[in-house]
């Protein structure tokens, strides 16, 4: 251009460029990996096992003999028959002694010297008001130390939040022995021996449903996590088989030495001349013989009379 010609000045979009950048961020939240099995149970107080208790084949097995052993239906079992069966039934006795019954316990437990101490039928019929309330195993099982105690609750049938499936309070265990109120006027409502629960149970915070949607999957707990569980409302039976898991070290309370109990070896090594239990306790050879009965009967005459206090005590009906 020519000197004496006037620039033209540069309008103000044309000296500037604005480059405008547009970015996408995603936000994604980790989820912290699950714990390992024996340390949730021991944070919490109860986890529902990763592997289930046995394959579904065998827990069928085992309901069609309980079946057949209550005449048709396993949830008119009441009183001293949902105990111990164990002792009466072959297919409850391999139940029990499930390899992945003893692995979870060897975890939980940190020893590979185990005991039964007891198992137990828990069944509510279709929609039926049936319910435990609150509260804690320990309570008035007369284990000490309460922590080398457990329970397997395995599910025979679907036990669906619906149907009525365990509900534990988070860390309640850590708290030590819990006061329980005992009910003066038991329905058969409450499926507990004494009607019982856990007084200020509102103090707990939240508890958490642990759903078993598959016979054959289960859940742990130890004796003093707080738990309970609903009605069942759903059209089908749930029915459930508790396993309870003591370490061999285990001593009772002197409260609870009226009689000694027997056991039966889950796996490991016991004494009983320096333990708490009998090994009095023979594998069924016959679905509900003559022996086995005997061998039932004396069994839960013994637990009975620790829990209730009485010689010729049984569990209510």
């Amino acid at each position: 251009e020519d000197e004496g010609k006037k620039k033209k000045p540069l309008r103000f979009e044309e000296r500037l460029v604005v480059i405008v950048a547009t970015t996408t961020t995603t936000t994604t939240t980790r989820q912290a990996p699950p714990l390992p099995f024996a340390v949730e149970v021991a944070t919490r107080g109860f986890a529902k096992s990763p592997e289930p208790a046995a394959p579904e084949e065998q827990v069928a097995r085992v309901l069609d003999a309980l079946d057949a052993h209550a005449g048709g239906d396993c949830c008119s079992l009441k009183g001293d028959a949902r105990f111990k069966l164990h002792l009466l039934l072959p297919e409850v006795a391999d139940l029990v002694r499930s390899p992945a019954v003893a692995e979870m316990a060897e975890a939980v437990l940190g020893t590979d010297d185990l005991l039964v101490w007891s198992s137990d039928l828990v069944a509510k019929p279709a929609r039926s008001p049936g319910h435990f309330t609150p509260h804690q195993d320990s309570a008035y099982a007369g284990l000490c130390p309460a922590d080398k105690a457990m329970s397997v609750w395995i599910a025979l049938t679907p036990a669906t939040e619906r149907a009525g499936c365990l509900r534990f309070f988070p860390g309640s265990h850590l708290r030590g022995h819990i006061d329980h109120v005992a009910s003066t006027a038991k329905t058969q409502d409450n499926m507990l021996a004494f009607g019982q629960r856990v007084a200020q149970v509102e103090l707990l915070g939240d508890d958490v449903p642990v759903p078993l949607e598959t016979p054959g999957q289960c859940s742990v707990h130890l004796t003093r996590a707080v738990h309970w569980s609903p009605p069942n409302n759903t059209a089908h039976r749930r029915v459930g088989f508790v396993v309870r898991i003591v370490a061999a070290s285990i001593r009772r309370l002197a409260t609870h030495q009226r009689a000694r109990e027997t056991a039966t070896l889950l796996s490991g090594d016991y004494d009983p001349a320096r333990g708490a239990f009998d090994l009095d306790e023979p594998t069924p050879n016959a679905t509900a013989g003559p022996e086995e009965r005997q061998a039932h009967a004396r069994a839960m005459r013994l637990e009975a009379n620790n829990y209730f206090g009485t010689d010729d005590a049984s569990y209510p009906s």
